[in-house]
């Protein structure tokens, strides 16, 4: 390998940025990530009425057939869920749109507070209670993260590494320069850094509750909800970072992390997840798993 290049945009009120080992690619690299991108936008965005699932919810069915990438984004959603033990769920779309908007519509149709374990997904047909208010936010960045480095392999070659990061989801491919992919793991300019270098196809995810923010009278409030409480969470976390062989996966962990509180560090320490936390004093505490030097491996 000769060197790298990477391309930066905005997306999804994000930013994505794109390195690729081979420079000559970039642009073919970048297309495809964008074409991927725009695929899962319009499978499941909550801010777009037009979106398979936002026209799903607005049906009143109960059940329907749904594209291979929604069943895909789906599956993956499902799967945190129940990796999570339902912290991590996406039936909270009413909810979240009450608080930043806009309307999914339907939400009196609910006869009860609809949980993951409504829902279904057999051979691409998705059945859910009439109205279900889905968002696959931080679920859907993630997927779009393995997706790009995955058609990217299966497009350029597997011998194209490449490294796709969106709004703090990370994915990278087998292939990867020597001594791994260089990360920076820091939220905010003058927050407590620390840097990993990923290797074998290792994924990592970023939490916060200093980013996204909604305001709620005169106050503005984390973006993750808790599932019990459908309340914006108040968490001890600044940020949670983990480290996992799926990007879904990372992201399925540091934003249960976020709203489990003080109980995350030994509830992913019991399951061996690589984890680093920062409290709102900025002090950094880790699972024994995250790696004492600059290597994040295939966990």
């Amino acid at each position: 390998m000769t060197g790298t290049a990477t391309a930066r945009w905005r997306a999804w009120s994000t930013e994505v940025e794109l390195t690729v080992t081979v420079p000559a690619l970039l642009d073919e690299a970048t297309r495809l990530a964008v074409g991927v991108m725009d695929s899962v936008d319009a499978a499941c965005s909550r801010y777009r009425p037009d979106s398979e699932l936002s026209l799903f919810t607005r049906s009143g069915l109960s059940s329907t057939p749904v594209s291979p990438q929604l069943s895909d984004l789906l599956s993956d959603a499902l799967a945190a869920a129940e990796l999570t033990d339902g912290l991590v769920d996406p039936t909270l779309g009413h909810r979240l749109s009450e608080l930043d908007g806009p309307p999914l519509g339907v939400a009196a149709t609910l006869s009860r507070p609809v949980r993951w374990t409504d829902v279904s997904l057999d051979d691409g047909v998705l059945s859910a209670p009439p109205g279900t208010g889905f968002d696959l936010g931080a679920i859907g960045k993630a997927s779009a993260c393995e997706q790009v480095v995955r058609v990217i392999a299966q497009e350029l070659g597997p011998d194209v590494g490449a490294l796709v990061g969106i709004g703090g989801d990370l994915a990278s491919t087998i292939e990867h320069p020597e001594g791994g992919w260089q990360v920076l793991v820091q939220d905010g300019a003058g927050d407590p850094a620390d840097r990993v270098a990923l290797t074998a196809g290792a994924a990592l995810a970023t939490s916060s509750t200093q980013r996204r923010r909604h305001r709620v009278g005169a106050d503005l409030v984390a973006h993750i909800l808790d599932p019990l409480s459908l309340q914006p969470v108040q968490s001890p976390w600044c940020t949670v970072t983990c480290a996992a062989v799926s990007c879904v996966e990372a992201n399925a962990y540091s934003t249960a992390a976020v709203i489990l509180g003080h109980q995350a560090l030994p509830w992913l320490a019991e399951r061996g997840v690589p984890a680093r936390f920062v409290n709102q004093r900025y002090a950094v505490s880790a699972t024994a798993a995250w790696p004492a030097r600059s290597e994040v491996a295939h966990v």
